[in-house]
């Protein structure tokens, strides 16, 4: 069976589906940053409230004043610390979760193009993810690629595609030869 230009649309089309459904889920995933981010500015507001009330008992007491203060600005540097080390955690996590989320998109396509071409009936014989060659010092990674007897598929998994990210695909297929010379 050939694959005809319609196949390749209806293909294309059901890409277009997958790519819809990655970016709500992106979106969803930003809108639970956000949220992240509000509760964040929230608690240091409430910080900096406490603080400014320390400051006025601070004024109204007297010796005995100053030992308490001297004892909320340690409480506070630790929860400065502390702070800093969430704030940290947060963000360590949510560029942990770019990556997660790069590898869960990749591993919802991989298998969702190989069943694209067996409903049409062209034949898979193998899917790959993240395929990364070196050659002459440079790297080119491939995030799924796709091969029969006849033919290789280049996948590139974006869960946000840009006019960049279209210009670098065109770059890495005319490379894709000198790196993978078995195709």
């Amino acid at each position: 069976m050939t694959t005809t230009a319609d196949d390749v649309w209806k293909l294309l089309a059901e890409l277009v589906e997958a790519q819809k459904e990655t970016e709500r889920c992106f979106q969803e995933t930003e809108r639970r940053f956000q949220e992240t981010e509000r509760v964040l500015k929230e608690q240091s507001l409430e910080t900096e409230r406490r603080f400014q009330e320390t400051e006025r008992v601070l004024k109204e007491q007297s010796l005995e004043t100053e030992r308490r203060f001297q004892e909320t600005e340690r409480i506070l540097k630790e929860q400065s610390l502390k702070t800093d080390r969430q704030i940290t955690r947060v963000s360590q996590e949510i560029g942990n979760l770019g990556g997660k989320w790069g590898r869960f998109v990749e591993n919802m396509v991989a298998p969702a193009c190989e069943t694209l071409f067996l409903n049409r009936d062209i034949p898979v014989h193998q899917v790959s993810q993240r395929v990364r060659k070196r050659l002459d010092g440079k790297t080119l990674e491939i995030d799924v690629l796709v091969t029969n007897e006849n033919h290789v598929l280049v996948v590139e998994v974006k869960s946000s595609l840009s006019v960049d990210d279209v210009k670098e695909l065109i770059k890495n297929l005319t490379e894709f030869r000198q790196f993978f010379p078995e195709y």
